[in-house]
């Protein structure tokens, strides 16, 4: 399963990330890792390809929410999808990448590809980290900055957990505006103090400040997304980024009001705006993306 990949899971490489024929992403781990013996993870997707009104039929978000996060996608938002393991991040990611206009460039970034993106100019990227019996690394952050040459107008980087993320923020900085990415995290806020921290690990001797100076102008929005009890994944929280005097935070756009939760693991609850105008829609106006016919609903919601 993994030598066609060119990858090794043997004594010195005892564990192992590879993609099956299908799409499915495996994990092994073999002694001395697993005392117990070899031990297969196989996490399965999908592979009917998820249109929007499909997730809002779900409860994922409702059309509100699904306007305004089109609206913010097509007006090059970078944005942030965070969460748990199995919260639906790739899910939304997937479904966000149907609005970047079709002329533009994807460059996806992953390090087990796994993105179905709904585009038709993807040029998809993934890290190797064996090649026949010569180890060949290509981490994740070269594959940024190789995207960076590659005339990207978006980079989609699949997941960030490490110093890669410097180079994202860095990709972000430099005009890759509509760029996405996701990360693991309990609330937008975590997300902030998660991406600091693994920018720092990127360069230990680069300044807290400019690494928050960074993020605050990198990243402009937020989707939370969790996996409740009953099996539903939702989108608990949109948040705008913004810099308050050398400290970053968040301002809520939408969230996911929890009604009544019963002890069969029966979730009620509703998507609602908070009222707060998003700030990006004055871009969105000057690009001509905000037109009377098309976004009624968002007027009315904001």
């Amino acid at each position: 399963l993994v030598a066609g990949q060119g990858r090794h899971l043997d004594a010195r490489h005892p564990q192992v990330d590879a993609r099956l024929p299908d799409g499915s992403r495996l994990h092994a781990v073999i002694p001395p890792l697993c005392p117990r013996g070899a031990v297969v993870s196989i996490r399965r997707f999908q592979n009917e390809s998820l249109k929007p009104q499909d997730l809002v039929e779900r409860g994922m978000l409702d059309q509100g929410l699904l306007t305004l996060l089109e609206l913010a996608v097509g007006c090059g938002q970078n944005i942030v999808i965070a969460g748990s393991a199995g919260a639906g991040k790739t899910t939304l990611l997937n479904m966000l990448s149907g609005f970047i206009p079709e002329h533009e460039r994807v460059v996806t970034v992953e390090e087990t590809a796994e993105l179905k993106l709904d585009h038709g100019h993807v040029i998809p990227l993934e890290a190797r980290q064996q090649v026949g019996e010569v180890a060949q690394t290509s981490p994740l952050r070269e594959l940024v900055r190789t995207a960076l040459r590659m005339r990207a107008d978006r980079i989609i980087v699949g997941e960030v957990r490490g110093a890669e993320v410097l180079d994202m923020l860095q990709a972000m900085n430099v005009g890759h505006d509509g760029s996405l990415t996701t990360v693991h995290a309990n609330s937008p806020q975590d997300v902030l103090r998660r991406l600091e921290a693994l920018a720092h690990m990127g360069d230990a001797g680069m300044p807290r400040e400019t690494i928050r100076d960074m993020i605050g102008s990198a990243v402009h929005l937020i989707v939370q997304v969790m996996r409740f009890r009953d099996g539903q994944r939702r989108i608990v929280s949109l948040c705008e980024v913004h810099d308050d005097q050398g400290s970053l935070k968040v301002n809520e756009l939408y969230r996911y009001k929890l009604a009544r939760a019963d002890i069969g693991g029966g979730i009620v609850g509703h998507h609602e705006c908070t009222g707060a105008p998003p700030r990006f829609l004055e871009r969105a106006q000057v690009l001509g993306y905000l037109t009377p016919d098309r976004y009624t609903g968002l007027r009315d919601a904001v």
